[in-house]
């Protein structure tokens, strides 16, 4: 009663009396997240007469994820009298262990950048349960790693469709700096399967790993044009090439550079990474408002903008005429 079963599982039934009727001993298997088994759903059993009476031998229960649950069993013995006697047992077929499942929140931050820290939660779920003490919350930031005291996040345990439910809230102060993050989960259940969110076939289809990975980036990047100023008067007959400076600790998104008010180039992907990206401003003489703006990949943004910038013809119609002078 309440054992919890990761090997095999194979049940045999007894009904003890010399006056069985031609029903004999029946048997029913019902599971918590399946319902009453019936049919091709019932595992595969045979009965034989004994000199006692009658034997119910269940073939080991099929090896696959859907087999796992919360099974009651119950025989029913009836003698030729009439005389009825039933009964049940509990217990939990495990071979696969735990699955993981997140609160929506948490679903949300999977594998994004985050322009502040917030609360994870994640959910366990594993038929027999978990063996107390033997579950492990670990906090990678960036290359360093830290295993969580229990005081260190919440637990909560409930039951849902059979499956014992463990909620882990990890609060957002675990998550307080700059950079990469990972949360590991480890546990031991009462059938002595050893569960990490990491492996494959742990998410709740049972299909993929149940990762959690994000990023935290509160800085905003930094933008800059290098050698343009505001006001400034550049000579040029052709032009003057400028090179946008975007920066970002985690990694910028993507960069812009209007003139006047109107997007003349974008630019997506961090190119902090690589060669600066470059603009040729138009030599036409007349002064334009400059402005690069860039974002990161937590959605911080940053602009600089430089006014009446001029190139070509002002600076050179600036200039005074040279005239000759013959002595």
């Amino acid at each position: 009663e309440g054992a919890a079963y990761s090997g095999a599982v194979a049940p045999l039934i007894g009904c003890a009396d010399a006056n069985l009727d031609e029903q004999g001993c029946t048997v029913s298997l019902s599971g918590a997240r399946q319902g009453a088994l019936e049919g091709d759903a019932m595992p595969s059993h045979d009965v034989s007469r004994t000199d006692a009476g009658m034997n119910v031998t269940f073939r080991d229960f099929a090896r696959q994820p859907g087999t796992d649950d919360v099974y009651t069993l119950t025989a029913t013995a009836t003698d030729a009298a009439g005389n009825v006697t039933e009964s049940s047992t509990t217990f939990s077929v495990n071979v696969f262990g735990s699955t993981y499942a997140f609160a929506e929140g948490t679903q949300r931050l999977r594998g994004t950048y985050l322009p502040q820290a917030r609360d994870v939660e994640i959910r366990e779920f594993n038929v027999s349960g978990l063996k107390p003490g033997e579950s492990r919350i670990t906090v990678v930031h960036n290359d360093r790693t830290e295993t969580l005291a229990s005081d260190e996040f919440d637990t909560r345990t409930d039951t849902e469709d059979g499956y014992r439910r463990t909620t882990y809230t990890i609060p957002a102060r675990r998550f307080a700096g700059d950079g990469f993050y990972r949360v590991l989960v480890r546990s031991v259940d009462l059938a002595g399967n050893v569960s990490e969110n990491t492996m494959e076939g742990k998410d709740a289809d049972r299909r993929e790993s149940a990762e959690v990975s994000f990023a935290v980036d509160s800085t905003a990047p930094t933008v800059s044009v290098p050698g343009l100023a505001s006001g400034a008067t550049y000579a040029g007959g052709t032009g003057r090439a400028i090179a946008i400076d975007a920066k970002d600790n985690l990694g910028v998104d993507h960069a812009e550079l209007r003139i006047d008010g109107r997007v003349v180039r974008e630019w997506n992907g961090d190119t902090s990474l690589g060669e600066m990206p470059r603009y040729e401003l138009k030599a036409d003489g007349i002064a334009h408002d400059v402005t690069v703006s860039v974002a990161d990949k937590a959605g911080n943004q940053t602009s600089a903008t430089y006014d009446a910038v001029t190139v070509g013809a002002a600076a050179e119609h600036g200039r005074l005429p040279v005239i000759p002078c013959v002595i």
